[in-house]
């Protein structure tokens, strides 16, 4: 089986489509490459999400723009299950631009859950301020190649 590869855009959602049961079929257009084999800016990007939130599925809007991360081995495929997505101004800038601080600098930090062993490339997620840390916070690097909490403060 062929490595999986990791995909980041900004794309506006264009088509949903089921597939089945299970999964469902979405084209967005690509508005920003952030990461990966996305296609230019201007074309169309497809890619599966399970039917349901229990699955890790995601839910887009027609016509919205999305901030879109997945990965690919064989088919794009985007869940929300361990995904930070963009809610604030800050984190959005943070994501769409290069700078020391950017994602680019920063997508080798990982998000962990609680339980996960800790390691200096990652920052916890605690059970009871989870779904704040999903609407502010972004895990980034820190002096010396650490990874560590942006705009948590409000979280803890």
């Amino acid at each position: 089986m062929p490595p999986s590869e990791k995909q980041t855009l900004v794309g506006v959602i264009l088509t949903k489509t089921p597939t089945g049961q299970q999964n469902v079929k979405y084209t967005a257009r690509v508005v920003n490459r952030i990461k990966g084999n996305v296609g230019a800016v201007g074309s169309t990007f497809e890619f599966n999400t399970p039917s349901t939130g229990a699955a890790c599925g995601v839910s887009y809007t027609i016509g919205k723009m999305e901030f879109l991360m997945g990965s690919s081995r064989g088919e794009n495929t985007i869940r929300i299950c361990n995904t930070l997505i963009p809610r604030t101004f800050e984190n959005w800038v943070y994501l769409l631009t290069r700078g020391r601080n950017s994602y680019i600098r920063n997508c080798r930090c990982k998000v962990l859950e609680e339980g996960d062993a800790l390691t200096p490339r990652s920052c916890k997620l605690s059970n009871s301020s989870k779904e704040c840390y999903r609407k502010t916070a972004i895990c980034r690097r820190a002096q010396g190649g650490t990874c560590e909490w942006k705009n948590d403060e409000q979280c803890s």
